[in-house]
Order: C-alpha cells, then structure tokens, then sequence
C-alpha cells in the first residue's frame, strides 16, 4: 500500500512535460467493471501531450470487494496499471490501452492426503493468493479540455494465467469485460 501512495503523490505532483497548460491534466474516475473487475477508484495523469489531438495517460486505482469465501470473511484487493493513448476531437476521445491488475484474494483449500483420509470429512482453511493479470481497453470518453465532468464507456478483454478446464479439457485464459466510469477531470 506504501508504494501505492508514492506512485500516486508522484503522478500528482510530476512535472507538466510537453502538454499545454490550458489542459486538465488529472483525472479521477470511479470505474464499473473493467480493469478492477467489480469496481476501482481510478486515478489518471496526463505525462505528455503529442499535439491538440494525441496525448499519453499514465493510470493507476485501487479495489476492494469482499471475498467470496464460505469459511469466514474475507477481502479481495485489486491495483490495476494503465498506460493508454487518447485521440481528442473537442469534448470526445477515443482511447486505447494496455495494462496489468494486480488481485490479492483468498481460497478454499482442503488438504487430503494418504495421512487424513481416515479422518474424514477434513476442515478447509484459506489460503491466501496474489495474480497478476493483463488488461486492455478500447474506450469512448467525454471531457472537455480544460476539465470538468468526465463519462467513458467502453470494452476491456481481460486475460488471466492459463487455467486448466477438466470438463472441456481446454485452456481458458481470456474474460469479455466491458466498462463504465464517472469522475472528474481537473
């Protein structure tokens, strides 16, 4: 959580680079579906602006949703990464972007070996587990330049680790998202 909080302060209070100054350059954005999964409170910066119509934004959020675990409570912790690129006309941008998700979250596990099986049926524990998964997205959004309300909406496939499916003796490793945010550009 610490290098969290630093990537963040460092994103706010970075220099302005090549962007004009006339533009709002931060951005926070509560995002539904997507990169978070359920849910993440976003936070985005403008690093540099190419021209009036191209610029590159640097994203960073945090996500916290309870675990669905039936032994005890449990919290499931998302940090989702971007970088992307945004092609403005006006008030409307189209963006593209690529970046990873971290996920902490816990799962069921029941041990049973040749020691306990006689000593049925075993207690399940929880186990803790950490993965990293990629993301992109492809979005329409609505800001105006010099700041304001911000809406975006769009499609983000996600792709996981490789999972072994018994059933269809396949491997499936890619998820359909799509995405809807709201926040606020300054």
């Amino acid at each position: 959580m610490r290098q969290f909080l630093l990537f963040i302060t460092f994103f706010i209070f970075s220099a302005n680079g090549f962007s004009q100054n006339d533009l709002a350059k931060n951005s926070i954005y509560l995002e539904f579906l997507g990169k978070g999964l359920f849910y993440s409170l976003n936070y985005e910066r403008n690093i540099f602006q190419i021209n009036d119509l191209i610029g590159i934004n640097l994203s960073s959020g945090i996500g916290v949703f309870p675990g669905l675990t039936s032994i005890e409570k449990s919290t499931d912790l998302f940090i989702p990464f971007e970088g992307n690129v945004s092609f403005s006309k006006n008030h409307h941008h189209a963006v593209i972007g690529y970046g990873t998700t971290y996920w902490r979250y816990k799962i069921n596990y029941i041990e049973i070996d040749n020691s306990n099986l006689s000593q049925q049926p075993v207690q399940p524990s929880l186990i803790p587990t950490t993965e990293w998964f990629a993301h992109m997205v492809f979005e329409y959004r609505y800001k105006k330049p010099e700041g304001g309300f911000l809406f975006k909406i769009g499609y983000t496939p996600l792709f996981f680790a490789p999972i072994q499916n018994t059933s269809f003796n396949s491997r499936i490793n890619y998820q359909t998202s799509f995405n809807l945010g709201l926040g606020w550009s300054f």
